[in-house]
């Protein structure tokens, strides 16, 4: 296992985290400008000074209609749809980083697939 070291937004050491593969590391996270919490593949980018949210999604809750009280369902959607499934937030935009609650986490691994912007054309058919 590999250690990295996290920063605050300030730039200062704060401490440090282990990481299993620092490319698949499924956290968390709360970005400046946006009120959800985001979950996706987190990475520090050390010579861009920004860290790296593969496969980014905002965790929404959704009351079913005959669900008991207080019980909603876990609702993902593509945080910043027009990308390719890729933001780089510099250092200073990160407000924190958490771990997901297992069941979203395992919800998120086997379902959620950010929409990628690349599109194949349809054949045009002439008669």
């Amino acid at each position: 296992m590999s250690e990295e070291e996290m920063v605050d937004a300030n730039g200062n050491e704060e401490g440090s985290m282990e990481f299993q593969d620092p490319a698949r590391n499924c956290l968390g996270v709360r970005i400046q400008g946006i009120m959800t919490d985001i979950i996706g593949y987190l990475s520090d980018e050390k010579e861009g000074h920004r860290f790296v949210l593969e496969n980014p999604a905002e965790i929404h809750y959704k009351k079913e209609e005959n669900a008991p009280e207080g019980q909603f369902k876990i609702v993902f959607v593509p945080c910043c749809p027009s990308s390719n499934g890729v933001l780089y937030i510099p250092y200073g935009n990160l407000n924190y980083i958490f771990d997901v609650k297992d069941d979203i986490k395992a919800e998120y691994e086997d379902k959620f697939r950010h929409t990628l912007t690349n599109v194949s054309k349809s054949k045009q058919y002439q008669g």
